[in-house]
């Protein structure tokens, strides 16, 4: 007859394997990956680890778990049914006693103030996956393809492409300030004209006072 110590290792690896394993009246414990990380302050980068989390949501095994512990200790479904029960079972009667449980490889379940199971994962570290030393370069003349509108140019062709607007911009807009003073000074010209033709039209003019007609003598 297969010990419950037994099944606890072997419902381990079937987590392992599978992400995953649920217990009946505790709960699903889930293996969750974490994807690499970069710390600059430290310049490494951290290789992919994993997360153990605990849920009482569902706490439904799959078939596939009642399979794998036939197999594994050569034993029948309903056997393994039998074995997985019992290991839950002795888990919640030690919880419900206040007891901290630790399941090796898994971590650490104990009961609440209000009943709830509190969990804490174990910490998983892979002395395969090691960080490694990242150092980050900057290449200020590396050329590289640019879009611009639905044109795609070089980082070098672009950046010669702004000095050239930049220089006609500069070349194009001297005449604007030029051409304002020519209006201001040819407005100048004009009323200072208009003003003298104004005044000499004024001196030339005299009064012109009708003659009166000659007297006739009376007969």
């Amino acid at each position: 007859m297969t010990r419950v110590a037994d099944i606890s290792e072997l419902l381990h690896l079937f987590f392992i394997q599978n992400k995953a394993v649920s217990l009946p009246g505790l709960g699903t414990f889930s293996l969750l990956n974490i994807p690499a990380q970069s710390d600059f302050a430290t310049r490494r980068i951290f290789g992919p680890a994993y997360s153990i989390h605990f849920s009482n949501a569902t706490d439904s095994p799959s078939k596939e778990m009642f399979n794998y512990i036939s197999r594994k200790r050569n034993i029948s479904d309903w056997e393994a049914v039998r074995s997985v029960n019992e290991f839950s079972a002795e888990l919640n009667a030690r919880l419900r006693k206040g007891e901290k449980v630790e399941w090796k490889g898994i971590g650490i379940l104990e009961s609440g103030s209000t009943g709830q199971f509190l969990f804490e994962p174990e910490k998983l570290k892979y002395s395969f996956i090691p960080s490694v030393k990242a150092e980050r370069v900057i290449r200020k003349e590396n050329d590289h393809s640019v879009l611009v509108g639905e044109q795609e140019m070089h980082k070098s062709d672009m950046q010669e492409w702004l000095e050239n607007e930049s220089y006609v911009e500069e070349k194009a807009g001297w005449w604007i300030p030029a051409a304002i003073i020519g209006a201001i000074v040819l407005l100048v010209l004009f009323f200072s004209l208009l003003n003298q033709r104004v005044s000499s039209y004024g001196g030339r003019q005299s009064s012109v006072v009708p003659a009166q007609a000659p007297l006739q003598n009376e007969n």
